[in-house]
């Protein structure tokens, strides 16, 4: 949880400072953390009134596939 506390403090500095998108690579995280990521990156994009898109990088096989969502 204090990676979690430390992640969104971080994050929204990087909105400040003009963090447009942000990558995840969801093939070294579980789904609940994944999920806690995100919805931290939504908290900063409400705090900063910034827009932040979240780039969700998969794994399949040897090659990277990433996806974009809207949130």
């Amino acid at each position: 949880k204090k990676f979690i506390h430390f992640f969104n403090h971080i994050c929204s500095g990087l909105a400040r400072a003009g963090m447009s998108i942000a990558r995840l690579n969801f093939s070294h995280a579980t789904h609940e953390f994944a999920q806690e990521i995100v919805t931290n990156i939504q908290k900063a994009r409400e705090l900063t009134k910034k827009n932040i898109a979240i780039l969700g990088d998969l794994r399949v096989g040897r090659e990277n596939f990433p996806l974009f969502f809207r949130t």
